[in-house]
């Protein structure tokens, strides 16, 4: 019986070592979103040879996407266009382990189209407050961005960002530009996320516009909870799960009481 019950308790020894490498492993993958800045043209998304968006309309935003760690390509083709039609615009990019990205279609002239991967991870948000940030996606020169009523630090140059910690709710986001560009918009932000703000289109095909983007999960965790412990139920990163610790203790017990018996009856 001892034998039995220790050999299980090895067991599940083994299993909490495992758990913490295996989480490890499973949030390498990283999120990245698409983003469609090109006005006029719709697309059939190709990722690594795969058609994973068809008719993809501009100013659209995809819910993020799972990919693997290591190099991927973008191909965009004109919707409806065979497979193995040259593309319009494609990428290859890296993504690294456990990342946020965006990967924006946008002009850069009239006929040149380009995608520009902006890192969505960054600083995380503090406790109670948002982000805005504002991204220069479109076919024009730099561009001066106002939140507020109070203008960025310096101006946007094309396929830069810059961002803002805010606190939650409405807010006006402006841009203005040569050739007359003034355009701007009321943008919500919620807390601990941040609110993107892109120019797209052209200056020249008077196309110019703004479209939005929501990048969750970048709230920092809160600095302390008061638990009334003094501090006894801190944790760290390297702590056990809760479940496997509740097994051992009873597997734990179950020895105690099996060897207490085993003794009891050998002095009887």
């Amino acid at each position: 019986m001892v034998r039995s019950v220790v050999a299980a308790l090895s067991m599940v020894v083994v299993l909490v070592l495992a758990v913490p490498a295996y989480a490890a492993e499973k949030s390498e993958a990283s999120k990245v979103t698409f983003v469609h800045g090109i006005r006029g043209f719709f697309t059939d998304v190709y990722l690594d040879d795969e058609l994973i968006l068809e008719g993809f309309a501009p100013e659209r935003v995809t819910e993020p996407l799972e990919l693997e760690v290591g190099e991927h390509r973008i191909d965009l083709r004109e919707a409806g266009a065979p497979a193995d039609a040259k593309p319009a615009v494609t990428k290859t990019f890296d993504v690294p382990a456990d990342g946020k990205l965006t990967a924006v279609a946008h002009w850069t002239d009239v006929e040149d189209c380009t995608i520009t991967l902006f890192d969505d991870a960054g600083d995380m948000i503090a406790a109670g407050s948002g982000k805005l940030v504002a991204r220069h996606a479109a076919a024009t020169g730099d561009v001066e961005f106002a939140l507020d009523d109070m203008a960025f630090d310096k101006p946007l140059t094309p396929t830069s960002e810059m961002s803002e910690s805010v606190s939650p709710g409405e807010h006006t986001v402006a841009v203005s530009g040569d050739d007359g560009l003034s355009k701007s918009s009321s943008v919500p932000v919620p807390e601990g996320s941040a609110r993107v703000v892109y120019l797209v289109g052209s200056a020249k095909e008077n196309t110019l516009g703004l479209l939005t983007q929501t990048v969750d999960g970048l709230e920092s965790d809160p600095a302390g909870v008061p638990t009334g412990n003094s501090g006894l139920a801190a944790t760290s990163d390297t702590d056990v799960p809760a479940l496997p610790l509740v097994l051992l203790a009873v597997l734990g017990g179950v020895v105690a009481v099996t060897i207490r018996r085993r003794t009891v009856a050998a002095s009887g």
